[in-house]
């Protein structure tokens, strides 16, 4: 157990303000990628056609944007990912600011280049816009759900993805890098595909914030927050304290290896 868990945030980093820009930029790019392509999946015509496209968009967004970025900034492009990142001593605290602001802007520049691309009917419902009421992948909670329990569900589901990216960062599982992205887009995809019914599975708060403002749909987004929050928050720690391995070890399930012989 590690119940020092404060001892492996840093504060600052040795790397130049240009490698933190060059970062940034690959964690806009990222999330640009990741919303752009799982909202695309959100549309007014496919929602009502086969509602798991949107998380199978979502988890193929998030392989591509790991598959390009992964290996250069990490491939975040989720604000919680970056705070479990801190936690966990992989990204010193100005650092994550800056791959927090670049997928807050990057979130943003995908919703709004969607609404200039798409056609009014896939965005709004309706050819015009001021017809429709349809709010184009925005946080949503279904009829029988209250604020406290989309909460509670979007903490639960976010407790399991940064409890997810911790394992994948453990050094017990180093040799394992090749299929990260493929990894994860199914982990992506599996948590989407269980809350989709009730709260959409937007485990993202970038993603979330950005589909609201986007859209002036303000309606339980702060649930969704919180939850998000407190469920990212709790599974990194989770993870830290009980499970982390901070030194390589040798892999309890390989073989045992041979004795040479004398």
């Amino acid at each position: 157990m590690n119940l020092k868990f404060w001892k492996f945030v840093k504060v600052k980093s040795e790397i130049s303000w240009l490698d933190k820009l060059s970062l940034a930029f690959a964690e806009y790019c990222g999330t640009v990628i990741f919303v752009s392509i799982g909202c695309m999946g959100s549309t007014f015509e496919r929602s009502h056609e086969l509602e798991m496209e949107s998380p199978f968009a979502l988890g193929m967004g998030v392989m591509i944007a790991m598959q390009i970025f992964g290996r250069i900034s990490g491939g975040h492009v989720n604000p919680m990912i970056s705070i479990t990142s801190v936690l966990i001593g992989q990204l010193s605290v100005i650092d994550a600011l800056c791959y927090i602001v670049a997928q807050f802007t990057g979130a943003f520049a995908a919703q709004i280049m969607l609404l200039l691309l798409l056609p009014n009917l896939y965005v709004y419902g309706t050819p015009n816009p001021r017809d429709g009421d349809y709010k184009f992948c925005s946080p949503r909670i279904s009829a029988e759900m209250s604020g406290g329990k989309a909460l509670g569900l979007e903490g639960v589901i976010t407790f399991l993805l940064t409890m997810s990216f911790c394992g994948m960062w453990d050094l017990r599982n180093e040799k394992w890098i090749d299929s990260r992205p493929l990894r994860l887009g199914v982990i992506i995809s599996g948590l989407t595909i269980a809350a989709w019914p009730f709260t959409g599975g937007f485990l993202n708060p970038a993603r979330t914030l950005a589909a609201a403002a986007v859209n002036n749909f303000w309606e339980y987004c702060h649930m969704y927050l919180i939850g998000q929050l407190l469920g990212g928050v709790l599974g990194a720690l989770t993870y830290i304290i009980f499970f982390i391995q901070l030194e390589p070890s040798q892999d309890v399930t390989a073989p045992p290896a041979e004795e040479e012989k004398a």
